[in-house]
């Protein structure tokens, strides 16, 4: 049997070889030039080496002959990959597999090795052992790469969710180790993406660096910390049997710290969802991470820089959470949304000077249903934008439909704090401006709540002054009920200023609110700001708004929201003759009382 038959056999398996044709001298030359061979006894002493073992693991060839070669254990492989190497050879058997060496200036190798025992024809026993090697330590370290951007984060290098699964199998299947008792918990950073729009991403990425090098070193060794979303970390805590309360406290407490990036300040906070995992729970990583997630957004809805704790309640509440959302899409998608208009008035002349836009939801079961049953669940949804889209259209439109018929046309619309702050929005308003170009600056005013403003004032600023440009104007909706700094209000460049129908309401019962109603009309008088009080129900209210300096106001005791056509033939006058009559002095009463 030759070499070549030989190595073919070796291949496939074979038992056992019985003898080495070294007469196949080409065969020889090319392992030789090729490979990287070396031989031992039955001792495991070197006996043969050629020049690129030598070359390869940094020694010469007086150095290897005689020695064993243990100083090219590299301590990657453990005993149970040796023993089952040694027993095959051991068997008379060629082994294949990848061995990784050590050269002597302590890089390290992988190779591609087959182990040839050579039987003696006269007793039938090994005679040496061959060792037949390629380099593979490239391919290797590609498929190493390759496998770490699979599991691993290249950002922060931390585990990402594959990996974190992975992890959490390992948790979860060695108590002996980790405990009987976990906690799996999703951190989020409380408004990052402020500081992405603020200072960009490059300094995004060094924040989110530098938050997964603070969280490590709040964990023991023994814990998971995994980077699955943008700014979304989860983590998995050994041993949560015990309180887990100063570790979630002092994880909070030490990312509020500043971190210095490019020279710069920055500061935040994070909000925690935990789901406490036992012995005898069954649940998954994907329902664990669902879980701490329903928790994670109880602590953001409580104003964030918190913890809190999954419990099953929360996940009935999350379940119609969930299905309410699907409603509301299947509700938008299935042209169930419809665009109602309410007048404002002039409270002085009870002349009509426009109108605001204020969605409905006709329900096939619940019926008409007012934002506030729905809206709250899309806040913070790419749902909200589409809506916020097609609000301003019926706003649009109708304001055309106005100015065609020579009435008063300015209209506004409410605005979502998540539209306001994407980057088509300003773009999306100037394409609808242009669609409707017969209209005159300043038919468009565009409403935003307190914290829809504050929430990231740079943004909101830089979108306002870019909308202005366009002839559009801007609303403080909701004015009194988040309390704005007057710095803030200085800062931002709007035109008018609205009071919520809560203080509206109270404002002959309640000292407080009327207070803060005088306070708000002082202001837009200082600030050369149109003020609108919502919510006027009767001629009392009216009269203390005239008083105290309020110009203009809506509410069901002017007339209620109409649907487009309905709101045209009251602006017109065009309801049948008894029924203009009484409404409009219905609001004659009202208005001049």
């Amino acid at each position: 049997m030759n070499l070549k038959q030989t190595i073919l056999i070796g291949n496939f398996g074979s038992p056992c070889i019985s003898s080495l044709d070294i007469a196949e001298e080409k065969y020889r030359v090319a392992l030789e030039t090729f490979s990287i061979l070396c031989e031992t006894d039955t001792k495991g002493n070197i006996i043969y080496a050629n020049r690129l073992f030598c070359e390869m693991y940094g020694y010469e060839l007086e150095e290897l002959i005689g020695s064993r070669p243990h100083f090219l254990d590299s301590g990657v492989h453990d005993r149970e990959f040796l023993s089952q190497m040694r027993g095959k050879l051991a068997r008379k058997e060629v082994w294949h597999g990848e061995i990784c060496n050590q050269s002597k200036s302590g890089e390290l190798h992988w190779l591609a090795t087959t182990i040839i025992p050579i039987i003696s024809p006269k007793n039938s026993q090994i005679e040496k052992l061959v060792s037949i090697q390629f380099d593979v330590t490239d391919r290797f370290n590609l498929i190493q790469k390759i496998d770490s951007l699979a599991r691993y984060d290249p950002l922060t290098e931390l585990p990402n969710r594959t990996e974190l699964a992975h992890q959490f199998e390992d948790h979860r299947n060695n108590p002996a180790r980790y405990g009987t008792h976990f906690a799996v918990a999703i951190v989020n950073l409380d408004d990052f993406k402020s500081v992405n729009d603020a200072y960009g991403q490059h300094m995004g990425d060094e924040l989110l660096i530098q938050v997964a090098e603070r969280i490590k070193l709040e964990l023991r060794p023994e814990d998971v910390v995994a980077r699955i979303g943008g700014d979304e970390f989860a983590l998995i805590l050994c041993h949560a049997e015990m309180p887990l309360e100063r570790v979630f406290k002092r994880l909070l407490s030490s990312l509020k710290k500043p971190f210095v990036i490019d020279g710069m300040l920055v500061k935040l906070s994070a909000s925690i969802g935990i789901r406490l995992c036992g012995d005898a729970d069954v649940v998954g990583i994907d329902q664990a991470l669902r879980h701490a997630s329903i928790a994670l957004y109880r602590a953001k809805s409580e104003s964030g820089d918190c913890y809190r704790i999954f419990d099953c309640d929360e996940a009935a509440k999350a379940r119609k959470l969930f299905q309410l959302h699907n409603e509301i899409h299947n509700g938008f998608t299935g042209n169930e949304f419809e665009a109602y208009f309410q007048p404002i008035v002039h409270l002085a002349t009870s002349k009509v000077v426009g109108f605001e836009s204020l969605l409905r939801w006709r329900h096939p079961v619940r019926g008409l249903l007012l934002p506030r049953e729905f809206l709250p669940t899309i806040e913070n949804d790419t749902l909200i934008i589409r809506v916020g889209e097609w609000m301003l259209r019926q706003a649009l439109k109708f304001s055309q439909t106005l100015f065609e018929a020579n009435l008063p046309h300015l209209v506004s619309v409410n605005i979502a704090a998540l539209h306001l702050q994407h980057p088509a929005f300003v773009g999306l308003v100037k394409s609808l401006l242009q669609h409707h170009s017969i209209l005159p600056p300043g038919s468009l005013t565009i409403e935003i709540t307190e914290s829809a403003a504050l929430t990231n004032i740079r943004t909101a600023t830089n979108v306002i002054m870019r909308c202005k440009k366009l002839g559009v104007k801007f609303a403080l909706d909701d004015f009194g009920t988040g309390f704005s700094p007057l710095t803030y209000l200085r800062q931002l460049p709007i035109d008018g200023l609205k009071i919520d129908r809560l203080f509206t309401k109270n404002i002959l019962i309640n000292d407080e609110d009327l207070c803060i109603v005088r306070i708000v009309a002082q202001l837009s008088e200082i600030f050369g700001l149109r003020i609108v009080a919502e919510g006027i129900e009767n001629s009392e209210q009216a009269k203390v708004l005239r008083d105290l300096n309020c110009e203009y106001g809506q509410g069901f005791g002017i007339a209620p929201p109409m649907p487009a056509a309905e709101a045209l033939a009251w602006a017109q006058g065009k309801t049948s003759p008894d029924t203009n009559q009484t409404q409009r002095k219905v609001v004659h009463r009202i208005l001049s009382y």
